[in-house]
């Protein structure tokens, strides 16, 4: 699963499409109801994740019941996370900065996840709201542009 990750500690998009993988970005960090939401949807009871900081080894927590890693997850959330669903080609990427989530994996499970409405603050939405400086509407525009994979 690492290899989704670059030596900077981003998402690769590549890497993503060249597993067949669709991508689509939702705002901020993921919350654990989110998680949980996401997990009964796809049928996944467990949960193991990576915690990425820029120029040092990842950190692996093995796979446990969704509910026993929140803690973990969230005592991470200064790194850049990796959430993988166990038995379903299902991921979550929040990076260190909280201002987007890009959920990837099987096309259909991710177009499941993005008409759910689990995540119903809408991207554009986000983007528009008024509360983002320019800098950062351009940065997340791109990082729209870079994650959103069919």
């Amino acid at each position: 699963m690492k290899d989704f990750i670059t030596s900077e500690s981003t998402l690769d998009p590549d890497a993503i499409r060249s597993r067949g993988f669709a991508a689509r970005i939702f705002p901020e960090f993921p919350s654990e109801e989110e998680i949980a939401l996401i997990s009964d949807l796809i049928g996944a009871t467990e949960i193991e994740f990576w915690a990425h900081e820029f120029g040092l080894p990842s950190q692996h927590f093995a796979a446990q019941p969704v509910g026993l890693m929140f803690e973990k997850l969230f005592e991470n959330a200064p790194y850049g996370l990796l959430i993988h669903f166990l038995g379903r080609n299902l991921f979550i990427w929040a990076p260190e900065d909280h201002e987007f989530l890009v959920v990837f994996g099987n096309s259909d499970m991710v177009h499941h996840v993005e008409q759910s409405g689990i995540f119903s603050y809408k991207f554009a939405d986000y983007l528009n709201s008024g509360d983002l400086s320019t800098k950062t509407v351009k940065h997340l525009e791109q990082m729209m542009e870079t994650y959103t994979i069919c």
